[in-house]
């Protein structure tokens, strides 16, 4: 099949490294800043200092500035809502995001939602209702968590916390105009927070990687050699988390993990990100231990159609399993599964949600991560709800390999 055509760009400015934040001013005139609406999440942007900095250099320049604060993990529609009011209330003409995911991806609709108003908010675009016309308003992001990527894509992921439901969008106007990586802010990120993390990286990669060609050569090398720097580094930095070379690996694989250039060209396989999408919707589970839990039992699901040995690939490059070895899939799901779990992740469904599983949950699930009843994954057969409903069973039970 090799490469399809495509046209890639990257239009985020990525400034990387120690003390990267004192440019921020300077950055944000440049991109015409004058009234900022700063998001963050908790208390962590302010324990750490962080946001006394960023309002100081915002001062240096100029800036005025208004903040928006206590975004959550899976973060809320009407937080979003509440964010676009009172940017439009307050003349601002930027938006700052100081976090991880959750706080840039909220940031993202907030852009949106202020040039597309509409009365029913952010969730009449994220239930695919409505139609962004309108670019976003210039946003940026400070990274405080290696994980999603989203400081350096136009995606975002949003949760209804009255109908249980959590969807992504995208647009490509909602990418940051820049984003501010100093590894160094990831230092204080706990080690739940921080294997959460490398799930969420290695999970990005994975289903840019398992898609069921081994013609793009060049994408899957990429894939590969990313995986390594995190099962390698990502260790490290829960046991020492003020590493900075393990957390500069691990930052910079977040961005490189969703940034678009290992997709560039082929097909793609985001269906544990939709079942993901929906078991945190309905327990608000973090994001990266739920993809922990449930992407060995969908590779297990997958594995007889990996035709073109995308799997058996991942074993012998990854975890250096001998590729003349009987059952090398198996071999390789099983260190996947031993990987997250040394890394303190779950390893099925219960432990997951703490909460026990029947098979109404099962079938709620399935029909809430596929609402449009079957998706296209890469080359292996379509996916289904009855597929999705096998995946969570399969999960409630430890992986026999």
């Amino acid at each position: 099949m090799s490469y399809e055509n495509f046209v890639y760009e990257q239009p985020t400015r990525i400034v990387f490294g120690k003390n990267s934040i004192e440019k921020l001013g300077c950055l944000a005139l440049e991109f015409g800043a004058k009234k900022v609406l700063i998001n963050i999440g908790g208390s962590s942007a302010r324990k750490s200092g962080l946001l006394d900095n960023v309002i100081t250099q915002l001062e240096k320049a100029g800036i005025e500035y208004v903040l928006h604060s206590d975004c959550t993990p899976n973060p809320r529609s009407t937080w979003i809502d509440e964010g676009a009011f009172i940017y439009t209330a307050e003349n601002c003409n930027f938006i700052l995001a100081i976090g991880g995911g959750s706080v840039i991806d909220a940031s993202k609709a907030i852009a949106l939602l202020v040039t597309n108003p509409d009365k029913d908010g952010i969730w009449h675009y994220m239930s695919g209702e409505g139609e962004f016309k309108n670019e976003a308003v210039s946003l940026a992001a400070i990274l405080t968590l290696a994980a999603t990527g989203s400081e350096c894509n136009g995606s975002f992921v949003i949760t209804n916390e009255k109908t249980k439901e959590k969807y992504v969008n995208s647009h490509n106007s909602a990418r940051p105009v820049f984003s501010i990586c100093d590894p160094a802010y990831t230092y204080t990120v706990n080690k739940w927070q921080t294997a959460c993390g490398i799930s969420d990286i290695i999970s990005h990669v994975l289903e840019q990687y398992l898609y069921n060609d081994n013609t793009c050569d060049v994408s899957d090398g990429m894939c590969l050699g990313v995986l390594k720097a995190v099962v390698r580094w990502g260790p490290v930095a829960l046991k020492q988390p003020d590493n900075y070379d393990a957390r500069a690996n691990l930052m910079w694989a977040s961005t490189i993990g969703l940034n678009g250039i290992l997709g560039a060209g082929h097909d793609g396989n985001w269906v544990v990100h939709m079942l993901e999408h929906a078991l945190s919707a309905v327990f608000d589970v973090a994001h990266g231990a739920g993809l922990a839990c449930l992407t060995p039992y969908y590779m297990s699901y997958i594995s007889a159609e990996d035709t073109a040995g995308k799997i058996d690939r991942l074993g012998t490059e990854l975890f250096g399993i001998d590729g003349s070895v009987k059952n090398i899939k198996d071999k390789t799901v099983k260190k996947l599964a031993e990987f997250f779990k040394s890394i303190g992740m779950p390893g099925t469904l219960q432990e997951l949600i703490n909460a026990p599983v029947t098979d109404d949950l099962i079938y709620e699930l399935a029909e809430k991560a596929l609402p449009w009843k079957l998706m296209s994954v890469g080359g292996y057969k379509p996916f289904t709800v009855r597929d999705a409903v096998k995946v969570f069973k399969s999960s409630t039970k430890p992986l026999k390999l």
